[in-house]
C-alpha cells in the first residue's frame, strides 16, 4: 500500500450517522473475537487490525466507510490470515446482532402502528368509516 493512500477519519453507521474512525474499535472487537475462539490475543488482534483491515479499507480509497465494509474487511483478514475459528464465530455474532436488530426493528414498528391507531392517525383508521375501534380496524 502506497504511502500516501488515505486512512478513514469516519464512518458512516447503520442508522447512517457519521462518527469518528477509531482503529482501536476494530482491535478490541478482532481481540474479542479471537480470544472467545482461543485463536489469538490482543496483540494479534492489534497486528491484524494495522496489517490487514486498515489496508484494505484504505484501498476503497478516499471515501467514508460504511460499517458494513469495515466489518467485510475484518472478515477478509481473519480469512487470509487462517484464523477459520475465529472468523465462524464473528460471521455467527454479526448474523446475531443482525437479527436482534431486525427485532427491534420490528417491536418498533408494532408500537408505532399501535400509537397510531389509538391516536387516530393513521389514515387507514379514519378512511374506514365502517371500523370503529376493533381488532379489524387495528388489522388494517
Amino acid at each position: 500500500m502506497p504511502v500516501n493512500t488515505p486512512t478513514p477519519t469516519h464512518v458512516i453507521k447503520r442508522d447512517g450517522a457519521i462518527r469518528e474512525f477509531d482503529l482501536a474499535k476494530i482491535a478490541v472487537a478482532l481481540a474479542r473475537a479471537g480470544q472467545a475462539a482461543a485463536e489469538f490475543d490482543a496483540a494479534r488482534a492489534q497486528q491484524l487490525a494495522q496489517q490487514g483491515v486498515l489496508p484494505r479499507l484504505q484501498a476503497l480509497g478516499p471515501v467514508t466507510p460504511h460499517i458494513e465494509q469495515i466489518q467485510d474487511a475484518v472478515e477478509a483478514t481473519l480469512f487470509d490470515a487462517g484464523h477459520r475459528a475465529t472468523l465462524r464465530a464473528y460471521i455467527v455474532y454479526r448474523e446475531q446482532h443482525r437479527k436482534l436488530r431486525d427485532a427491534r426493528r420490528s417491536l418498533v414498528d408494532v408500537e408505532a402502528s399501535m400509537n397510531e391507531y389509538l391516536q387516530q392517525t393513521d389514515w387507514r383508521v379514519n378512511a374506514n368509516a365502517n371500523q370503529g375501534w376493533s381488532l379489524g380496524g387495528l388489522i388494517l
